[in-house]
């Protein structure tokens, strides 16, 4: 009985009688254990066990991979729907694979290489860059997956639907770039978009977008992707040409595969969502046109600037600020200080650089209210509520503020690079550091 042998069995087999056989049963209960009902699976669970493990693995990517399978290890073969009951008993759920940007080794090392360039960026430094990217926005309907809120999924009603037509029914490409100051020009892409024509861009509507929010090139630092296009050797030449590049510190270094890095994709989203609020859908590429430029230019400052990639908080800069004086302090002891005048040398040169940083705020607050006086002006003229005059008068102010905000900025930049020096080489820059930061803390 214990090996699944039943009562007439037994007996036959011991030569007694079914009642004899079935009184042993009731007295041997606990031992012999209840007898299996019903048919057996044909999945065993050491199967069962070596498919779960293949799946977490990735081995078998599909039900239908480990139907194959299973059928190859079972006698009898066995359906995908009895595999998908015994995986989901087993507790594995199927979901939908995650996209993400494919990382090689190169790209993984290129996002590190540019979190290490840019970890000592304030706010601030953060808010001269120019983000800039292409975009591409259907008349009919998203590429993306939209969701519907029913008590009954299978039901389909008209606002359960998406419609589509054959061939998309059409798309409008643009390009189009951002500031801390607000979003800057866009313009619709015609035609094929190549080195030529991407150069013309940057010629007229990035120049147009800097005039708006009166920033000079040498001011701002520009960010594009790593599109054909815009490393092309004509496009490097010219932007060599202007000044623009690493080396002189106006062009962002970017790592290849991270659209995720950049925020001008999140203003995208939401102008796409903004175009879904219309009750009706454009009858042409060139009214999606209109409404796309509409909409782009209504995007507040402040939506903007909460998307931007720094986010300065004051506990975030504590922690970093006792970060790097821990290593500061273990540095100096490594050259014979005691602890004591190592953490004191440590925190002289922190503070310093602290409140030449506290210094420079009201100067750059007002260079900010400034800028936003003549984008203001700048747009009002432009559609014929303001006067010359005016916007004359708001530029030659913001040229003012600049140019006394010029020795604090060149102060805190001499700053940080010793602060860098300090951190990576050695200890006798100590002295030379808490020097300069001494007498930089009183310009002006």
């Amino acid at each position: 009985m214990k090996d699944g042998a039943t009562v007439r069995e037994t007996a036959e087999c011991l030569k007694i009688s079914k009642s004899t056989a079935e009184r042993i049963r009731l007295q041997e209960k606990e031992n012999i254990g209840e007898r299996q009902r019903g048919r057996p699976r044909k999945i065993s669970a050491d199967v069962v066990q070596s498919l779960k493990v293949n799946m977490k693995r990735g081995v078998l990517k599909s039900a239908v991979e480990a139907k194959d399978e299973a059928n190859r290890l079972l006698v009898r073969p066995v359906s995908v729907t009895t595999v998908r009951r015994r995986l989901k008993e087993a507790g594995l759920l199927a979901r939908k694979l995650v996209k993400r940007p494919a990382l090689k080794k190169e790209h993984i090392k290129g996002r590190l290489h540019f979190v290490k360039k840019y970890r000592e960026w304030t706010e601030d430094d953060w808010a001269r860059v120019v983000w800039s990217d292409e975009c591409k926005v259907n008349r009919i309907c998203s590429d993306g997956l939209r969701y519907v809120w029913d008590d009954n999924p299978e039901r389909i009603t008209t606002h359960s639907v998406q419609g589509t037509v054959k061939f998309g029914g059409g798309s409008v490409c643009v390009w189009s770039c951002m500031s801390w100051h607000g979003p800057g020009y866009i313009t619709m892409i015609d035609e094929t978009l190549d080195s030529e024509l991407y150069i013309k861009i940057l010629q007229e509507d990035l120049q147009m977008s800097m005039d708006e929010w009166g920033i000079a090139k040498e001011e701002l630092v520009f960010q594009h992707d790593n599109d054909p296009k815009h490393t092309a050797k004509i496009t490097k030449r010219y932007l060599e040409s202007v000044h623009m590049t690493e080396a002189e510190g106006t062009l962002l270094y970017w790592p290849a595969q991270s659209p995720d890095l950049n925020p001008i994709e999140h203003m995208w989203t939401y102008l796409k969502r903004q175009l879904g609020k219309y009750p009706t859908r454009p009858k042409s590429c060139k009214e999606l046109w209109q409404r796309i430029s509409a909409e782009w230019y209504k995007i507040p400052v402040d939506k903007i600037r909460n998307g931007h990639p720094v986010v300065s908080t004051y506990d975030t800069r504590r922690k970093g600020f006792q970060a790097r004086t821990n290593v500061w302090v273990d540095r100096f002891i490594d050259s014979g200080m005691t602890k004591a005048q190592a953490k004191m040398l440590a925190e002289t040169s922190a503070a310093a650089k602290k409140q030449l940083e506290e210094e420079i705020k009201p100067f750059r607050k007002d260079v900010t209210a400034k800028q936003t006086t003549q984008t203001d002006l700048s747009r009002k003229v432009a559609y014929g509520g303001g006067t010359y005059e005016g916007l004359r008068t708001a530029r030659e102010s913001l040229r003012e503020a600049r140019k006394a905000l010029i020795p604090y900025e060149e102060s805190l930049q001499q700053q940080r690079q010793l602060s860098y020096q300090l951190s990576e080489k050695s200890v006798p820059l100590v002295l030379t550091f808490i020097t300069i930061a001494t007498t930089t803390s009183s310009v002006g």
